[in-house]
């Protein structure tokens, strides 16, 4: 008799939302009142970034060195839906996807002679004798996508606001030189080695700059409970 009596308490902890509370919830959907919260956010972000023309670094790889580095149109900036999120204790926990798109990369390619003549042999020479022996190059590139994602934290608490935990770069889909007026064999070639410098570039100041207006966009909201529902 006394199993049984301790069968049915432990079936009612069960379909109460005692566990709940002592064990967690995992499962959590938003509503759409969460996802208009976000997109007004974002939109937030974006008006600060419209007009927004950021510096890079000067870099130097082997005899190319990289100045006057810039880069535009953050503004392209949308969440790539859906919303995700998790429920745990008195926290939610809450995952975006962000979407740049075609954002602009500008700077001044200096190019020594030596380096063209690894690239393209006699030829390579050549044409350094013919434009002399440093050739500047004002490079335009284009990162068509830049995939982030953004994990946010609130206690549900009164005077909680949210928080971001984490924010990583997941992807540059592809980087595009445009505009220039070389032999397609040299814009190949110049691709393969100013890819990876301007990835790297661009993750450092999304890391930076672009991150701390995105938090301090992101740290303004406060989620209530109808805009999610744990299961």
């Amino acid at each position: 008799m006394e199993a049984k009596h301790w069968a049915a308490f432990f079936v009612y902890l069960i379909s109460s939302s005692y566990v709940g509370m002592v064990v967690g919830q995992t499962g959590c959907q938003p509503n759409e009142k969460m996802e208009r919260v976000f997109d007004k956010c974002f939109e937030n972000v974006s008006t600060q970034l419209t007009d927004e023309t950021f510096n890079l670094q000067d870099e130097t790889t082997g005899n190319l060195q990289m100045t006057g580095g810039t880069v535009s149109g953050l503004h392209n900036v949308r969440v790539t839906p859906p919303l995700r999120c998790a429920c745990d204790k008195d926290l939610i926990r809450i995952f975006i996807k962000l979407s740049f798109i075609d954002v602009t990369v500008t700077f001044v390619v200096t190019l020594l002679d030596d380096l063209l003549g690894g690239l393209l042999g006699n030829l390579g020479s050549s044409l350094a004798r013919l434009l002399g022996q440093v050739v500047n190059l004002l490079v335009n590139l284009l990162a068509l996508e830049i995939n982030i994602v953004v994990t946010v934290e609130q206690r549900l608490i009164p005077g909680s606001t949210c928080t971001v935990t984490s924010f990583r770069v997941t992807r540059i889909s592809e980087i595009k030189l445009l505009n220039l007026n070389l032999t397609q064999l040299l814009v190949g070639l110049l691709g393969d080695i100013l890819t990876p410098v301007v990835d790297t570039l661009l993750r450092n100041l999304l890391q930076r700059q672009v991150r701390a207006i995105i938090v301090s966009e992101i740290q303004k909201i406060t989620i209530t409970q109808d805009m999610f529902t744990c299961n």
